[in-house]
């Protein structure tokens, strides 16, 4: 057996060293026709291809020298655009008729000579001055003549098989080998097999027919073909050759990618759905299998592409198919063709590149991999790095350079006179957007000087400077578009040169540094001097240091994008992680300016921490772990963003940051903010299910709520992910949801949210996450984030996200309270009791620290930063004022501005089959410019105050296109062949859109007709087109705009026009068009069907299919009547008192004859003119009141109330008269001053008889009016006027509620109509507060009733009403006698806590209505509509077919108005029965509520009905109470402590931070009872216990409040109520001041205090201080804490009046720990040290075997044991592993290689496919003599305890 195998060995070497001609026998020549073709288009709608085929005779010369002579016979060349017949399934290009050029026809002719070995390529010799283009031409043909069956190179596969035997000598019908090709050096396929006679046969046969039919068809023409002839008598073979695209070691492919992150290798078989790459040939050859002859071969090279990026129902196909027929052989008898004159040898088939510049020319790429700092590519670079000034263009442009810069200049001047006329004229001048795309193409074909001299005659060629100022701004947003070395370097030039304004430094240096094609170290070393050369610029140099890191990431230190988004396999890879300049220059840098940036109120620290973690570098680590250590910034903002700033590394090196992570959660007195931040980064850094474990285990210990409810959260949202990277980890977080904690946290604690929605049709899933961190410093959240992503199969975009990062912002809350009118008022006595309360207990201030924000935005790869510190604060406020200061001029300041940018960009091109260069460009460009102008007016009075006025006017245009254009470039007739599909939506704000701020309160918006336009104007344009083009690569025209371009329908599209805004006199006209099959209502309803409402914000847009569709909106603006269309937004705000008159809040409430003389000092600026003007104007006021005004008489308004109305009335036509008259506005400004006065008025008068319709109560009440008036030229002016009230009156002691909505449109042709919304409810009084059973008996109820009336206001009005009766029923008491928490409320009343949380939730259930009784009236025609009954009936068959019926009575009159039931909900609030008694009984039972009501019924009415909502949006945990029990105190955030108060006075809560007045004191008198006093604002109350009841003294005079009586009080100042105070029967005492929020309440033995959110870290005293934690919770004035709880509680008592003070028995160890404050502390955790040790190689036990190879990396899926330190393997095992294998290089492959270096289990590795198994020899036992280190080694842990 062993020799067979040995026989078997030799002779496959012995056939792989042969030296046969395989194929090519000696002295024969051979005749082919070859035809090569490539065409291009959308399969799914049309066989219409853009495309071109060259066709030629090929004479094939064999030699004994294993040479061949080849030489091209009458080629012929053709380009079509058009529809192509399909012949067999395939279509046909007819045969060429186009004459070649000479310059290319007489080298392709010119023969050429190969030299073969084993049937295998090894040179070829061309004439020296060939062009390339011809070369590679040849090239193609010789890929396809080769036929390596000797399998000459397989020994350069990797054979990742174990060998198997070879049991016979036969030649192998399927092998595997590498070879050269035009498409590069790939491994390549074989298979082998002898043809039967018959399919021969059939064959010739076939082949005779198919010629026949194509000569008929005009397709075919030239000699017939013989070789037939040829073949008879010989065995056929079927070889088969396909390309293996994976794992090639040379591809001549570009490709680059912006504005994405991309792990798709265009050079590679496949993106998963965004491309398929295939090239096979199948060959039928005739003879031996050594000598045979090519009967024919057939190429398909095919590249199938998503047209736009995400999946829709047509695709894209690139085709190229070579067809080799032979003809006729010839034997011996030929004359030889001869050699090549002037041979130049070339010993590749790969593809060449046309040398494009002079560069290019002298100098060779490197055809070796170098290792060293750029590290080792898996494949050969084939041309050299371009250099900063010479441009490396690899597609020549046949435009000579000369003309080429007089071109771009002109079509620069062009774009730029069509964005002035389209912002002047509204003219659609043409698709920008394409031009400015096609202009960037051109200008990569340029260098430094030709780039400079561009710029110079741009600025020199354009005499207007508006226009000059444009072109320079589009020219330098192209070069940053441009991307290539040159632009960058003419870029910094200019921006060094200073002559740039700071907007568009910043813009552009951000840009540019996006943009970049060839990163290299002389372009990083460029792209670092321009940055630090506008460090003086701080949004600048900002921009550029995160743009330059992130170029840095993309370009070396992340392996997915450097390989896949930069052109390395054309210019090898052009940095790693290890490249000088960042190790050496960059991050030392950032580190240095970090250290020096110390300061904690210093932002650039921030933006050098952003910068480092932008990095994802290994060097980074330290100096990161530095600044969360603290040794940089102790500001907890800065601490946690350089947490977050570690992601991009936990990414990459995840076993080096998850220790970092895990220690940062571990230690408990870390700040909450880095905490949750390390549990946000956590899932990056892919913690083991043990990892997660132990974190799901510490919500059960976690001290600290914040960061348990952001775990908790956490965890709940990671299985529902569908960002690829954390799949994984969401798998393992869904079995661990069991182990969390079941507790449920309010909004009120951070959380980290997920909401993701794979949208199945369009293949793309869409993310969004919200994160809010809350810490126990500030209730205003310190970080909000919110990101969204979008992943389609290996391309991933970043949508909008934010990071907004706050400290100390209470402060500005504060300030904003205070703005909105609830600011504290305080007499003198009250702020002298909380001084001594102050100076008694020594408290120290709690007012925080300096409010800071900082905002991180990011767009779509663009990021920047905003800061708002104090500096910052005042710097925006000088640069506003300067620039309202400079535009107080009456013709205002003008503004215009254009930008460019390009969203999205993938760009890629290389060889096909057919010889000629592939293109594809898939680009997003967007043009944005607005002009307009803006002013502000300051009129001053004669008083002291002035009125100003802004006015604002803009008109805009947007240009947005997603473009892609797939084809080859013809060298011969310079153009671009294929097809492309282009979307854009054309936006043209054409009317002059003005906005005018005049008065408080008032807004005009007018859309004004442009003078100078009288033509149809396109407002918008949105548009998918599918096209096939050959477009002239000589002109700079964009691709789809060439006149070659042809729409793809399958079909005349549908068409259709609507009219629009007929009876608003404006001619629109909706013209729609498509090509879809079926589009429709339904057709849009299925594809929403697969949203969510997440998704569909962000991917309902996206198109299914790109079928032609277009809709326009047209503006007829000549045949449009209106002229001017004017909005005017009037808000008025008012308040009524119960006894009162309706007064207004919103402005100054002067007199008539007050504005009658304003107006006179307005408008005239002699004094004396002044005085005549108010003498005549208050002459005629008096009379003006007896005149009948049509504003003032409608409604039951009082006589005196119409006598004022007529008074303001004449005043607003006063004040029009006075304007023309001084003459010194324009008439029409005059009758607008009368508009805007009129239009307030009627909105006042509408809420004066709004409200005399609510009678009784206090209340407030907001009027609005929204006034449109359409002006034209014909009919005059017409009103649409749209008057609504919105309103809420209290009255019978807050307990009866009524809002209502009044609503009055009127139009000038119909009749006017009115909307009257009122709701009236009517709250019971709960008359027991603390006794549970009384409480529990009493009957509570609580109605409401809802009334719609709405119709014409002089005809008959509809009414739809709703009346509902809530009560708590026998059912409810009874089921919450039997309830847990009663029976453990009798317990803990038993142990004397009465107010313990359990008792107050029994509380809360015996005061909740558990029954809804209902009533619904609405009107007939709603009912017998049509979608009525769809709805009832839907409604109806829900309940039925998942809850059941029980149908009682049949009987019941169906047409009866009004729907009646009952509603009733059990104790837990999760189910509920339905019982309907008319028109028909029916009841259904157990039907399960919605998860979000759960909780909100039976609905508790213990403390109000707004209560009860935020205690279920808070989790029961808001507003905060702190109860005092006679022995046991709870604090607000639930910490219960035993304490009893004695006769000293006890400070139970203030606000520490001094800002509001409150504060409760207490002391104990005798037998657990205890006095209180409460100090709210402008009141001091004090309740004493007296003789078996409180006895209440306000501000020191005594107060008799009956039981069930309420006492309000009101503030003098403001009017508003400042004190409530209540007796209930169970002898309680309620003290409440709604201003403040805070409610106190009392019995004499215990105490409730309800304090509000906003004294969030603020409070002092017993109760604690509201800040969220129990933790550290009863502090001392000082912010100590003591041992004991009792003795933190002794230093809030004042001694006075002789009481005895701390006990004495405590006293000692009192005043021991007092004089030691230990104050509660972050202690940050060190880090320095753990972040050396995880960067260091670690001993290990375990490891995954990895093989890296060229294109993949294989793991084993099982780890073996690993003999560490000086210790041996002492027995051996064979054993075999299988492994799984990844794209090397990718992020994940290297996060997998990091983990098995670092000795984790990848559990990943099981889901993976076996790729393949292998043997190896693994230790099952090590030698056990240890040495120390050795033993470190052996019980080394991979995950560190800390």
């Amino acid at each position: 057996m062993k020799s067979i195998v040995a026989l078997a060995l030799f002779v496959s070497v012995a056939l792989c060293n042969s030296t046969a001609h395989y194929g090519w026998i000696p002295n024969h020549e051979l005749t082919f026709r070859w035809t090569t073709s490539q065409i291009t288009g959308l399969e799914e709608i049309r066989a219409q291809y853009g495309g071109m085929e060259l066709s030629s005779i090929i004479r094939v010369q064999v030699f004994p020298d294993y040479s061949l002579r080849i030489k091209f016979e009458n080629p012929k060349f053709v380009v079509v655009n058009k529809d192509l017949p399909i012949v067999h399934g395939r279509p046909q290009i007819p045969e060429g008729s186009q004459e070649l050029p000479e310059e290319f026809r007489r080298p392709l002719e010119t023969a050429f000579m190969v030299h073969l070995k084993a049937g295998v390529i090894e040179n070829l010799f061309v004439e020296r001055d060939e062009p390339v283009v011809v070369t590679n031409i040849k090239k193609a043909l010789l890929s396809q003549l080769q036929m390596d069956l000797s399998a000459s190179r397989r020994q350069q596969i990797a054979v990742n098989e174990i060998p198997k035997s070879i049991m016979s000598d036969e030649r192998p019908t399927f092998f595997t080998t590498e070879e050269s090709s035009i498409l590069g050096d790939c491994e390549t396929i074989y298979t082998v097999n002898p043809l039967p006679k018959y399919q021969a046969k059939e064959l010739e046969s076939r082949w005779v027919e198919e010629e026949r039919e194509l000569r008929e068809l005009g397709i075919l023409s030239g000699p017939k073909s013989e070789g037939e002839e040829a073949c008879r008598g010989k065995t056929y073979y079927e070889v088969t050759k396909t390309r293996n695209f994976d794992n090639c070691r040379e591809r001549p492919v570009f490709q680059q990618w912006i504005g994405l992150k991309s792990s798709c290798d265009v050079s590679k078989s496949n993106c998963k759905d965004m491309f398929t790459h295939l090239s096979s040939t199948r060959y039928i050859v005739c003879g031996s299998e050594e000598q045979f002859y090519i009967r024919e071969a057939n190429t398909e090279n095919s590249i199938v592409s998503q047209p736009i990026g995400w999946n829709t129902e047509e695709t894209l196909k690139s085709t190229a198919r070579i067809t080799l027929v032979l003809i006729k052989v010839k034997s011996g008898d030929f004359t030889p063709l001869p050699k090549p004159n002037q041979p130049k040898e070339k010993k590749s088939l790969v593809y060449e590149y046309p040398k494009a510049n002079d560069r290019l020319s002298s100098e060779e790429a490197t055809r070796e991999v170098v290792p060293g700092i750029e590290g080792k590519s898996p494949f050969m670079p084939i041309l050299p790095k371009p250099d900063m000034r010479s441009a490396s263009n690899l597609i020549p442009n046949p435009i000579a350079k000369s003309e080429l810069k007089t071109k771009i200049v002109e079509e620069i001047k062009d774009i730029v006179n069509q964005i002035h006329e389209e912002t002047k004229s509204c003219a659609n001048k043409g698709d920008v957007a394409s031009y400015i795309s096609v202009v960037v193409q051109s200008l990569r074909a340029l260098n430094y000087d030709d780039l400079k001299e561009i710029d110079h005659k741009i600025t020199s060629s354009l005499s207007q400077e508006s226009h000059q100022v444009t072109a320079v701004e589009i020219f330098e947003d192209m070069l940053a578009m441009v991307g290539s070395n040159p632009c960058v370097l003419l870029l910094k030039e200019k921006i060094h040169g200073g002559r740039m304004e700071s907007r568009n430094k910043a813009y552009l240096v951000g840009n540019i540094i996006r943009n970049v094609r060839t990163p290299t170290e002389e372009l990083f070393k460029t792209l670092f001097e321009m940055v630090k050369s506008v460090k003086s610029d701080r949004q600048a140099y900002q921009s550029g240091l995160l743009e330059l890191s992130n170029l840095v990431y993309l370009a070396c230190v992340n392996p997915s994008t450097s390989y896949n988004q930069y052109p390395v396999r054309i210019y090898g890879r052009f940095c790693s992680k290890e490249s000088t300049f960042i190790t050496e220059q960059y991050i030392p840098y950032l580190e240095q300016q970090l250290e020096s940036r110390n300061g904690d109120q210093d932002v650039e620290q921030f933006v050098y921490i952003s910068a480092l973690g932008k990095l994802g570098h290994k060097k980074t680590l330290l100096p990161l772990t530095r600044v969360i250590e603290g040794k940089m910034s102790s500001k907890p903002m800065a601490r946690s963003m350089a947490v977050y700033s570690l992601k991009r590394l936990a990414k990459l090196e995840p076993t080096v940051v998850r220790p970092i992570l895990l220690a940062l959660i571990d230690n408990l007195a870390e700040h909450t903010e880095v905490r949750i931040a390390a549990v946000a980064v956590l899932p990056w850094s892919q913690p083991s299910v043990a990892e997660l474990q132990k974190m799901a285990l510490r919500s059960w210990f976690e001290p600290s709520k914040q960061v348990a409810s952001f775990m908790y959260s956490t965890l709940k949202y990671l299985p529902e992910t569908e960002v690829p990277e954390l799949k994984p980890i969401g798998l393992k977080a869904k079995t661990l949801l069991h182990l969390v904690k079941p507790f449920q946290y309010g909004i009120q604690f951070s959380h980290n949210i997920y909401s993701q929605k794979f949208v199945d049709y369009l293949r793309t899933a869409s993310s969004s996450q919200f994160r809010y961190v809350i810490t126990e410093d500030s209730f205003v959240p310190t970080r909000v984030s919110f990101s969204t992503k979008f992943f389609g199969g290996l391309w991933e975009i970043r949508g909008l996200s934010f990071a907004i990062y706050t400290e100390s912002m209470d402060k500005v809350m504060d300030k904003v309270f205070d703005y909105l009118g609830y600011k504290s008022e305080v007499t003198d006595k009250v702020e002298q009791q909380l001084n001594k309360v102050n100076e008694e207990l020594k408290i120290q201030n709690r007012s925080g620290k300096t409010p800071a924000a900082l905002a991180q935005l990011k767009m779509l790869g663009l990021e920047t930063f905003y800061a708002l510190d104090v500096k910052t604060y005042v710097e925006i406020l000088n640069l506003v004022s300067e620039k309202l200061r400079g535009a107080e001029l009456s013709e205002g300041k003008t503004f215009q501005k254009t930008r460019l940018q390009n969203l999205l960009n993938l760009e890629s091109f290389g060889p096909s089959e057919a010889g000629f260069l592939l293109y594809v460009r898939k680009t997003v460009p967007v043009v944005l410019a607005y002009k307009g102008s803006y002013s502000t007016r300051t009129e001053s009075l004669e008083s002291s105050d002035s009125e100003k006025y802004f006015k604002a006017e803009i008109k805009p245009i947007a240009d947005i296109k997603v473009e892609t254009t797939f084809g080859v470039v013809s060298p011969f007739t310079k153009q671009f062949v294929g097809a492309g599909v282009e979307m854009g939506l054309h936006a043209n704000g054409c009317a002059a859109v003005k906005a005018e701020i005049n008065k408080p309160g008032q807004l005009t918006l007018t859309l004004k007709k442009p003078e100078q336009i009288n033509s149809k104007v396109e407002l918008i344009h949105v548009f998918v087109k599918p096209y096939t083009v050959t477009r002239d690569l000589t002109r700079l025209v964009p691709t789809c705009k060439d006149s070659s371009a042809k729409t793809i329908m399958s079909k005349e599209p549908i068409k259709q026009e609507f009219k629009l805004g007929e009876r608003f006199g404006v001619d629109l006209n909706a013209k729609f068009a498509t090509d879809y099959r079926h589009f429709d209502f339904g057709y849009i309803i299925n594809k929403m069907s697969y949203q969510n409402f997440q998704s569909a914000l962000h991917t309902g847009l996206m198109v299914p299919s790109i079928r032609y569709f277009s809709f326009q909106l047209v503006w007829d603006v000549e045949a449009s009547q209106t002229k001017e269309i004017r909005t005017r937004i009037s808000s008025v705000r008012g308040q009524h008192m119960e006894g009162g008159d309706f007064e207004l809040v919103s402005e100054d409430n002067i007199t008539q004859e007050e504005q009658l003389r304003r107006i006179c000092g307005e408008s005239y600026q002699n004094q004396r003119d002044a005085e005549m003007c108010q003498q005549q104007a208050l002459g005629q006021l008096e009379r003006a009141a007896e005149t009948v005004q049509d504003i003032c008489e409608s409604g039951p308004l009082a006589e005196e109330k119409k006598r004022v109305c007529r008074k303001a009335v004449h005043v607003c036509e006063q004040a029009k008269r006075i304007c023309e008259e001084s003459r010194r506005q324009e008439m029409e400004i005059c009758q607008e001053k009368k508009d805007q006065c009129l239009s307030k008025r009627r909105t006042i008068q509408h809420m004066e008889r709004t409200l005399r319709g609510q009678q009784g109560g206090d209340g407030y009440i907001h009027g609005l009016n929204i006034e449109s008036s359409l002006r034209s030229a014909y009919r005059g002016e017409r009103r649409v006027e749209l008057v609504s009230v919105f309103g809420r009156k209290v009255s019978n002691n807050n307990k009866e509620i009524k809002t209502f909505v009044d609503i009055k449109m009127v139009t000038p042709e119909h009749p006017v109509y009115e909307v009257e919304a009122v709701s009236e409810t009517k709250l019971p009084e709960v008359m027991y507060r603390w006794n549970l059973d009384s409480l529990l008996k009493e009957d509570i109820n609580m109605k409401n009733k809802v009334v719609i009336k709405f119709g014409r206001q002089s005809g008959e009005k509809h009414t739809i009403e709703l009346k509902t009766n809530w009560e708590k029923t026998e059912a409810q008491r009874q089921a919450v006698r039997e309830s847990p928490e009663f029976k453990k409320c009798n317990d803990e009343f038993q142990a004397g806590r009465l107010l313990s949380s359990v008792c107050m939730e029994a509380r809360h259930q015996a005061a909740s209505v558990d029954k809804v009784q209902f009533k619904i009236q609405v009107p007939s025609f709603m009912r017998h509509s049509i979608w009525g009954q769809r709805f009832m009936s839907a409604v109806e068959g829900y309940l039925m077919m998942n809850y059941g019926v029980a149908r009682q009575s049949l009987a019941g009159d169906r047409s009866t108005e009004s729907l009646e039931g009952e509603l009733r909900v059990s104790r837990s609030g999760r189910t509920a029965e339905l019982k309907i008694t008319s028109p028909v009984e029916m009841k259904y039972q157990k039907i399960t509520l919605p998860y979000a009501i759960r909780g909100f019924m039976p609905l508790s009415l213990r403390n109000g009905v707004f209560h009860r909502l935020v205690q279920k949006v808070t989790r029961d945990q808001a507003p905060a109470s702190c109860r005092i029990d006679p022995e046991w105190i709870s604090t607000f955030d639930n910490k219960t402590y035993k304490y009893s108060l004695n006769t000293c006075e006890h400070l139970l809560f203030k606000d520490c931070s001094n800002k509001r007045p409150l504060a409760v004191l207490a002391e104990g008198v005798s037998d657990a009872y205890k006095n209180v006093k409460v100090i709210l604002g402008t009141n001091i109350v004090t309740m004493n216990w007296n003789n078996g009841k409180v006895d209440i003294k306000l501000n020191g005079e005594h107060k008799e409040v009956r039981v069930g009586e309420l006492f309000v009080k009101k503030s003098s100042k403001t009017g508003y109520v400042v004190l409530n105070i209540f007796r209930t029967k169970d002898s309680v005492v309620s003290v409440y001041n709604p201003v403040e929020g805070l409610e106190v309440f009392y019995n004499g033995k215990m105490i409730e205090i309800v304090a509000p959110q906003i004294l969030h870290n603020r409070a002092c005293g017993l109760c604690g201080d509201l800040n969220l934690e129990n933790t550290a919770d009863l502090q001392t004035p000082k912010q100590c804490l003591m041992r004991h709880n009792r003795f933190n509680a002794y230093t809030y008592m004042i001694k006075k009046n002789g009481c005895p003070g701390v006990p004495a028995e405590d006293r000692e160890k009192f005043e021991h720990e007092l004089s030691q404050c230990s104050r509660p502390k972050n202690l940050p955790t060190p880090l320095e040290k753990l972040a050396r040790t995880t960067m260091n190689i670690k001993p290990i036990t375990g490891t995954h075997l990895f093989k890296k190879e060229e294109n993949r990396i294989c793991f084993s899926k099982r780890q073996i044991r690993v003999c560490s330190g000086n210790s041996r393997p002492e027995i051996m095992k064979i054993d075999v592993l299988d492994y799984a294998c990844l794209i090397w290089p990718s992020t994940k492959a290297e996060q997998f290689l990091a983990r098995a270096k670092a000795g984790e289990i990848i559990d990943e590795l099981i889901a993976l496919p076996t790729v393949y198994s292998d043997k190896h020899r693994v230790p099952t036992m090590c030698s056990s003599d240890f040495s120390e280190s050795e033993e470190f080694a052996r019980n080394y842990r991979t995950t560190p305890r800390y």
